[in-house]
């Protein structure tokens, strides 16, 4: 039996989603005969790879605009499926951009589909670019589609208790949610490059992420400005991507602190880790917005810290705080408050101490909780769960009659996408 994973992101990249993808088919392929990876690529990606049991199919197509490229990653989804030898009985995915084109594809009649929720980009764009959520028909005719997505997955995998509430409120059914958690992956070898040349020297705190706004980078800076005359820690920012990074160097430079600020972009996970290792603490300072409060999150940075061993400072938010408990395992400050954030910057940084029980609990939560092989067991639990009973159905139902069904969906969604 095959399985199919389609997501509209690049892999491999150094963001924290780019080691979610890899644990995900990591984990389809203990179960399937062969597993089908459809992601994003760039020019320089092979289009096509192989990997033990799983298939790699890039799409290699670009465009600035977002809703463009996912016309393009929709055909391309379409097509990988229309090729292949054996359909897929298991599929799986992460986005509507490719949900849509599985979910009305007529050679996947009688699969089961699973949709795991990661943002749904009626929430997720306006965030991202503002001026969007102006536009009302568009968020519209988004919402319909991520409801056509919701409505026909036989199975809804959430990554924290906030976006399950939140899917709920959009009428999908309870009994339908699996909530799953994201991991850690394996930070590797305690020792880091003792002869790397980009490695801080003295004492340094650690931001690892995307510029993106909701982020709260600008927070972050505004309380290492309130403390700055307190303390000589470095603030290391370990950026995945250059988007927005021009605004945080601009912002930087105009609080002057360009000499307690140093960046660094598109680091391997193996030197991300490193970093995580040797920092003070870590810093989590989402803000309060749609994105971080309405559907959740699941923050990989928080895992991967605590899996180093090193103690979080993180907004108190919902989905922050079913990772991290204040006092035992990290450290939760009020959200967009510069002075909490920087008071709690306080408390760590003149207690090494209190670090140090804080990074041990930290590590053994990750091991009860959040380690890749308990969350692999749990997602092939959760497949398991999602097929047998459409196994069943399929067993007594007439194929033809779901093949005609799917059908019967197909053109109303195709309108919707070329209405974007």
């Amino acid at each position: 039996m095959n399985a199919l994973f389609a997501t509209f992101d690049v892999f491999p990249s150094p963001k924290g989603a780019g080691t979610h993808i890899a644990q995900t088919a990591l984990a389809l392929a203990e179960r399937f005969d062969r597993v089908h990876l459809v992601t994003l690529g760039h020019a320089d990606m092979p289009a096509y790879q192989r990997e033990g049991a799983i298939t790699l199919h890039r799409c290699l197509a670009g465009h600035p605009n977002l809703l463009r490229r996912s016309d393009y990653f929709g055909d391309h989804v379409h097509s990988v499926v229309s090729r292949l030898d054996i359909a897929p009985r298991y599929v799986h995915f992460r986005d509507i951009w490719s949900g849509l084109p599985l979910l009305t594809h007529e050679r996947l009649a009688g699969a089961t589909f699973v949709f795991e929720v990661n943002g749904l980009p009626s929430v997720e764009l306006p965030c991202h670019y503002p001026a969007l959520a102006k536009n009302a028909s568009l968020i519209t005719s988004i919402r319909a589609m991520e409801d056509y997505c919701l409505a026909h997955a036989h199975g809804i995998i959430a990554v924290c208790e906030t976006g399950r509430r939140y899917l709920v409120s959009r009428g999908v059914p309870a009994g339908s949610i699996t909530v799953l958690p994201n991991m850690a992956a394996d930070p590797g070898p305690d020792a880091p490059s003792p002869d790397d040349p980009r490695r801080p020297a003295g004492d340094y705190i650690l931001y690892a992420g995307t510029a993106a706004p909701w982020q709260g980078l600008p927070l972050l800076l505004r309380a290492l400005r309130l403390i700055r005359s307190e303390c000589r820690a470095t603030l290391v920012l370990a950026i995945s991507t250059r988007k927005h990074l021009k605004a945080v160097r601009r912002l930087v430079r105009r609080m002057g602190l360009a000499d307690r600020v140093r960046v660094h972009v598109g680091l391997s996970r193996e030197r991300l880790f490193a970093l995580y290792r040797d920092a003070r603490f870590s810093l989590a300072p989402l803000s309060r917005c749609d994105r971080n409060e309405l559907q959740g999150c699941s923050p990989i940075k928080i895992l991967e810290s605590m899996a180093c061993g090193t103690p979080v400072i993180a907004a108190r938010l919902p989905v922050c705080a079913e990772i991290v408990t204040h006092g035992r395992d990290g450290y939760l400050f009020t959200p967009d408050s510069a002075r909490s954030l920087a008071n709690a910057m306080r408390a760590l940084l003149g207690d090494p101490g209190l670090c140090a029980r804080l990074g041990s609990a930290a590590e053994d939560t990750i091991r009860t909780r959040h380690s890749a092989a308990a969350w692999s067991a749990r997602l092939l639990d959760a497949c398991e769960s999602y097929m047998n009973p459409h196994r069943e159905e399929a067993y007594h139902d007439d194929g033809n009659e779901t093949a005609r069904h799917r059908r019967d969906h197909q053109e109303t969604a195709a309108c919707r996408r070329l209405e974007l």
